[in-house]
C-alpha cells in the first residue's frame, strides 16, 4: 500500500511506543498479562479482509487490525527505522534489471493444516491476492491505474513447486519504488477464502488458480469476481448480535504474530477487539503477552481520564499536558503529577507522512468552481498559522506540512522547496489582484461577464465554503476555529461541519459509481455535493515507504478523493516510478498547485506504562503497530 488514511488530526497524537488509543468498559492492566490500548476518537476497526476498500483504507483498519494477523508479503519499518524488514517478511527478493521480479517464499505457515484452508504459505496464496486484485482494482483503497500492480503487471508466474512468484512488469520501473509501493500491497490470503459459499471446500471458488493476464483483461467476471462478492458480504456483515467477526472461522486463519480472539460489536462506543497469540507464527519473534485488546474513545477526554485511572497500559495525551518538546520529535516530560509519580514516560518520534484536508474538484459538486481557482487554494494555505498552532495547540510536538513529503530527513525528496507561508495580508492580495472586493465574506466585482474571478465564477459570487471534519477531538475543534478565524480575516466565509469520523470518511472518501458521471476508475471519487473542503486527517506512507503521489494524485487513482487532475502532476509522477527520479521536483510542484490544503502535522505524544511493559520499540513513523515485543513484567 503505497498509503493509508491516517484518521483524524488526532492521530498524530496517538503515536507511542506499542500503538494508538479509544473506549469502553474498563480494562484494568495490572493484574493481567494483557496490553489493553485505546483507539483514537470515533475511529472503529469495522473492516478485517485485506483487499480494503477506498472508504475503509485506514491505520486503523489496516496497521492496526488487520496487519498483526495478515502479514505482507513484505514489512517495512522497525522502530523508527522505514525501510524494507526482510527478516521480519514473508519472502526475499531478486530483483534482475529494472522489469523482473523473483519473489521466494520463506515456508511459514498458516496458523490452520492444509485441511482447514491454511497450511505452508505458498506462492499460490500470493497469486490469490494478485488475481483478485487485477479482478477488482476500483474496490481496493490503494489502487492507482496504469502502474504498478496490478496494471503496470506485464505477467505474474508461480513455479511447479509453488514456492516462487516471478513478477514481470510491462516496462523499466524504478525498483526501490516497484518494491516499496507496489510489491509492499501484496497480502497472501489463505485457500479457506476462496470460496463462494457457506460450507464450500477451501480453494474451490477458483480465483488463486485462474488467469492474472485474463483478469486484467475482464476485471469484474469470472471466478474471482464470484469470490469477490461472498468474501466483501462476510467481511460487511460484522454481525448483528454482537460477535461480528467471531461468527466464522475463517476469521481465524491468520499468518502473523496474532489472530483475532474476539470482537465485540455490541461494546460502545465502537467494537472491542481482541487479539491472542498465533503460536504457528514463523517469523523471528513470537507475542510475548497473552492479549492485545482494542478499546473504542468517544473523546480524547474520555481515552486521558482512562488512561490516568490505570485502565490502558499506553495510550496518547493532549500535548498540553506535556512539557514542550526541546525540539520537534523529542519526547518532553510529564506536567501531570500522576504520570510523575506512577513512572510513565513521554514518548514522541517522527511521522512518515503528512496531514491535510481534500478540495473538492467533482465539477458537478457546488462551490467546486471556487475550489478548482489554484489562487483561492494559496490564499488558503497562506491562511493556516502552522507555526503559531505548533506552540499554542502542540506544544512543539509538530511540524509544518507544505507538500506531500514528509517533513522529518525524507532521504528521497532533498532539495523538495515550500511555496507559501502564512501571510494573512499576501491572501488578500491575491484575490484582490483576482477580481475580489474584500469584505465578509469578499464578493466577486470584477466587471466582466462569465469567468469574472475565474473560470465557474461570476459577479456578485460570494467567497462561500463548506468544510466537513471529524468530531471527538477539542484539539483539532481548537486548530480548525483558528484557521476559520484567520480566514475570515481574509475574505472567506467558511461554514464547518463535526461530524462521527466514519460519516466523514463515507462522504468525502467514496461515492456511487452510478450517478457520478465520471468514467471509470473515478467511480469512488467527489460525488458529495455537501462540501468543497473535507478533512478526515492525514496520509501515512505505509507500508510502502517510498513517498511518491502515485495513490494520491494520479488522475483517477482509488484514493484520489477530491478527484484532482493535472497534466503537469501526472507527469512528476509517472517520472519517479518509471525511473530513478528524484522526488523533489513532484514536491515543489505539489507545493504550488495545493491538490490539498496542508495542516499542520503532530508528531505524537504517547505514556508508555515503563514499570510493567518492557521491549517496547521506538514509535514507528510507520505507524506500524508491533506489540509482540511488548512484555508485561507486573
Amino acid at each position: 500500500m503505497t498509503g493509508l488514511l491516517a484518521g483524524s488530526l488526532t492521530m498524530g497524537l496517538t503515536v507511542s511506543a506499542l500503538s494508538a488509543g479509544a473506549s469502553a468498559k474498563v480494562v484494568h492492566p495490572r493484574f493481567s498479562n494483557t496490553l489493553t490500548l485505546p483507539l483514537p476518537p470515533k475511529s472503529y476497526m469495522k473492516w478485517i479482509w485485506p483487499m480494503v476498500t477506498p472508504a475503509r483504507f485506514t491505520v486503523t483498519n489496516v496497521s492496526r487490525f488487520e496487519q498483526p494477523m495478515y502479514r505482507p508479503l513484505f514489512w517495512f519499518g522497525k522502530g523508527f527505522d522505514t525501510k524494507v524488514q526482510i527478516p521480519l517478511s514473508l519472502a526475499t527478493l531478486k530483483i534482475t534489471g529494472t522489469t523482473k521480479f523473483l519473489i521466494t517464499m520463506k515456508g511459514w505457515n498458516w496458523s490452520v493444516p492444509a485441511s482447514s484452508g491454511g497450511g505452508v504459505i505458498t506462492a499460490k496464496d500470493v497469486m490469490f491476492f494478485l488475481n483478485m486484485y487485477a479482478n477488482h482494482p476500483l474496490d481496493y483503497g490503494g489502487y492507482f491505474p496504469g502502474f504498478g500492480i496490478p496494471d503496470g503487471v506485464k505477467s505474474a508466474t508461480v513455479n511447479a513447486a509453488n514456492t516462487q512468484l516471478t513478477i514481470i512488469t510491462k516496462a523499466p520501473v524504478n525498483t526501490t519504488w516497484f518494491l516499496y509501493n507496489a510489491l509492499a500491497e501484496l497480502t497472501p490470503m489463505p485457500k479457506a477464502w476462496d470460496i463462494t459459499h457457506n460450507g464450500a471446500a477451501p480453494g474451490s471458488g477458483g480465483c488463486a488458480n485462474s488467469s492474472f493476464t485474463n483478469n486484467q483483461a475482464h476485471p469484474g467476471t469470472g471466478p474471482c469476481d464470484a469470490v469477490f462478492t461472498y468474501m466483501t458480504s462476510l467481511a460487511t456483515a460484522r454481525g448483528a448480535a454482537g460477535t461480528g467477526y467471531n461468527d466464522n472461522p475463517i476469521w481465524k486463519i491468520a499468518d502473523g504474530p496474532w489472530k483475532l480472539g474476539s470482537y465485540d460489536n455490541t461494546a460502545l462506543p465502537g467494537p472491542t477487539v481482541v487479539l491472542v497469540p498465533n503460536h504457528a507464527y514463523g517469523g523471528p519473534q513470537q507475542a510475548q503477552v497473552d492479549s492485545v485488546t482494542w478499546l473504542a474513545q468517544s473523546s480524547l477526554a474520555t481515552e486521558e481520564t482512562q488512561l490516568e485511572s490505570g485502565a490502558f497500559t499506553s495510550g496518547y495525551v493532549d500535548p498540553a499536558l506535556v512539557n514542550s518538546a526541546p525540539t520537534p520529535g523529542s519526547p518532553g516530560t510529564n506536567k501531570l503529577s500522576y504520570f510523575k509519580s506512577n513512572g510513565w514516560s513521554v514518548t514522541t518520534g517522527p511521522f512518515w507522512g503528512f496531514d491535510y484536508a481534500y478540495f473538492n474538484f467533482f465539477p458537478k459538486s457546488s462551490g467546486t468552481h471556487l475550489t478548482n481557482q489554484q489562487y483561492i487554494r494559496a490564499a488558503l494555505e497562506e491562511g493556516i498559522n502552522q507555526g503559531g498552532q505548533n506552540v499554542t495547540l502542540y506544544n512543539n510536538y509538530s511540524v509544518k506540512a507544505c507538500s506531500p513529503l514528509p517533513a522529518l530527513a525524507d532521504p528521497f525528496a532533498k532539495g523538495a522547496k515550500c511555496a507559501y507561508k502564512y501571510d494573512q495580508e499576501a491572501a488578500q492580495d491575491l484575490l484582490q489582484a483576482n477580481g475580489w472586493t474584500l469584505g465578509h465574506p469578499a464578493t466577486c466585482t470584477k466587471a466582466q461577464n462569465k469567468g469574472a474571478c475565474g473560470p465557474g465564477t461570476h459577479t456578485g459570487d460570494k467567497l462561500k465554503l463548506t468544510y466537513e471534519y471529524p468530531s471527538g477531538s477539542t484539539v483539532e475543534d481548537a486548530q480548525i476555529a483558528g484557521d476559520v478565524s484567520s480566514w475570515a480575516a481574509i475574505g472567506f466565509q467558511i461554514t464547518t461541519k463535526s461530524i462521527d469520523s466514519n460519516t466523514v470518511a463515507n462522504d468525502c472518501l467514496s461515492g456511487p459509481s452510478t450517478t457520478s458521471g465520471m468514467p471509470a476508475p473515478n467511480r469512488f471519487i467527489g460525488d458529495n455535493g455537501d462540501w468543497q473542503i473535507c478533512q478526515y486527517g492525514g496520509w501515512v506512507y505505509s507500508p510502502g515507504a517510498y513517498p511518491s503521489g502515485e495513490q494520491l494524485f494520479l488522475t483517477g487513482s482509488a484514493s484520489n478523493s477530491g478527484l484532482y487532475s493535472s497534466a503537469m502532476m501526472d507527469k512528476l509522477i509517472k517520472q519517479s516510478i518509471s525511473s530513478s527520479a528524484k522526488l523533489a521536483a513532484y514536491g515543489t510542484f505539489a507545493s504550488k498547485d495545493l491538490p490539498v490544503l496542508y495542516q499542520t502535522t503532530p508528531l505524537g505524544v504517547g505514556e508508555l506504562w515503563t514499570h510493567c511493559v518492557h521491549g517496547t520499540l521506538d514509535p514507528s513513523p510507520l505507524s506500524d503497530f508491533m506489540p509482540e515485543y511488548a512484555s508485561r513484567v507486573c
